[in-house]
């Protein structure tokens, strides 16, 4: 399949020590309703041997991970699916958040056992529960892995028949549209975007573009997601670039934020770019579908093109 050839897949195996370890019985041994420990200690069938504070870097680091991957592609096999042409690009982030795991390591287990002592020390009726449960850093560091793997897909000669890539594929436009549709639908109801006073500000601007970067990315995989960024570039290059949004210019932009909110419950995704047109459009820009296609605009940093 051509399409193969301009797709590689993204998995990345982060593992983490998350300070928490089985709540036993004898844990509890002796100890009345009132004197159960408390909720940053111990939880229903866990407990707490180690500040969960020092630990949230690596969360960050693996949330980071997941939204480098899904601004130039989208959730596929377990992993990401993102353009071949963005492989380069994605390993050298990849690489980066690979050396600050690294470097997040290294200080955790510099300062570990001091941070379980005042743990411990915080804690003075459950410090024996602590230490009895506390481990070794031998122990914490092999749970800590960070290893990015980027790869190509080929399905072995004569297993054409028997392969569900097919199926798999199909999925990708309508699970790229979930993901913008999740995000525009956090936009209206987070910043209060049908009850404000007709006004937001640029940052909001930029997420959109965001998402136009991420439809352009994948557009390769299917004309509707080309017809659909061309659609979104002539709306958001009509917006002002700088400054608040107001009057037509945030009507416009709020009728975009619904449509896209809106456009993963439908049937059929194709019906996307007619019901667009209900947003007063210019004439959309023509967009390459050929294997060999060009994007000039802006997206991801607004100075890239994708060739």
């Amino acid at each position: 399949m051509e399409i193969l050839n301009n797709l590689v897949c993204v998995w990345v195996d982060c593992t983490m020590w998350c300070g928490r370890k089985k709540l036993c019985i004898e844990d509890l041994n002796n100890v009345s309703e009132a004197d159960i420990p408390p909720e940053d200690l111990a939880t229903l069938g866990s407990k707490r041997i180690f500040p969960k504070e020092p630990l949230q870097p690596f969360y960050a680091l693996r949330k980071r991970t997941e939204r480098l991957c899904l601004s130039v592609g989208t959730r596929f096999m377990g992993g990401f699916a993102i353009p071949a042409d963005k492989r380069h690009w994605v390993a050298g982030e990849l690489n980066k958040i690979k050396d600050e795991y690294q470097a997040e390591v290294k200080k955790l287990m510099s300062c570990y056992d001091k941070m379980l002592s005042e743990f411990i020390a915080e804690h003075p009726k459950w410090g024996g529960m602590i230490e009895k449960a506390a481990k070794q850093r031998s122990e914490i560091m092999g749970q800590f892995k960070y290893m990015p793997h980027i790869m190509g897909i080929n399905i072995p000669e004569g297993m054409e028949k028997g392969s569900h890539i097919k199926e798999a594929i199909a999925g990708i436009v309508p699970q790229v549209m979930k993901e913008v549709a999740t995000m525009a639908k956090t936009m209206l109801e987070e910043n209060h975007l049908e009850q404000r006073d007709s006004t937001c500000n640029g940052v909001m601007l930029a997420s959109m573009r965001k998402w136009y970067a991420k439809i352009v990315c994948m557009s390769f995989v299917d004309r509707n997601l080309a017809v659909i960024a061309s659609r979104m570039e002539n709306i958001l290059n009509g917006l002002p670039q700088t400054g608040e949004i107001t009057g037509a210019d945030y009507q416009q932009m709020l009728k975009l934020v619904r449509v896209l909110a809106d456009v993963s419950q439908s049937e059929d995704l194709k019906n996307y770019p007619q019901a667009s047109l209900t947003l007063d459009l210019k004439k959309p820009a023509v967009v390459k579908t050929t294997r060999h296609k060009t994007y000039k605009g802006n997206f991801l940093d607004g100075n890239n093109s994708m060739t």
